[in-house]
């Protein structure tokens, strides 16, 4: 009689286990999910022109299903007023392109390892801490990576003066960081 109640026990825990474990992968967000907050955000927000590409990969390999890669474009992303010796010459458009990578890690913790290891390791970049995200860390100027959850967001690109005022493309890429991290819920 006691055996049968253990068995039962046993198999009541390994019942629960699994339901739980079911539970948790169901309200695991995926990479597709996040790519699809973030494309939410940029077509609704601001109406960018979108494009992905496949993740780099040695010949003869699939690429890997834990990066996703995004390009996203806009003629008009901001307006610069052209002024030549002191007279105006109106406003002009101001395009941007830039680049997001996303990629997922298995847990919050290894995202935070890996990020960690970026800095540690990045000598020419020297990453200065950033308030994005979990954790975010800006190199090279426009360039920002951040955490949220498990994700890793690499970010690149900015607006294209073509004059050359390298501090506004620098902020527009850490405003675009911000703004991206806010829209997306990691879980």
């Amino acid at each position: 009689m006691r055996h049968k109640c253990i068995s039962q026990l046993i198999l009541v825990i390994v019942i629960l286990s699994h339901t739980c474990t079911l539970a948790a992968q169901s309200t695991t967000v995926s990479l597709n999910q996040i790519s699809e907050q973030v494309q939410n955000y940029m077509q609704k927000s601001r109406g960018w022109k979108h494009e992905t590409a496949d993740p780099p990969t040695p010949p003869g390999m699939k690429p890997s299903t834990d990066v996703s890669i995004h390009f996203w474009s806009s003629e008009k992303c901001l307006t610069a007023e052209l002024r030549v010796g002191g007279k105006s010459y109106g406003t002009q458009p101001v395009p941007s392109r830039i680049k997001l990578a996303v990629d997922q890690s298995s847990s919050a913790i290894a995202a935070r390892t890996r990020l960690s290891e970026f800095v540690m390791n990045d000598r020419k970049g020297k990453p200065g801490l950033f308030p994005v995200g979990d954790k975010g860390y800006v190199w090279r100027g426009s360039n920002v990576v951040f955490i949220k959850g498990r994700f890793t967001f690499w970010l690149s690109g900015g607006a294209d003066l073509r004059v050359g005022d390298f501090s506004i493309s620098q902020e527009f890429i850490q405003k675009l960081a911000q703004d991206i991290a806010a829209a997306i819920d990691a879980g």
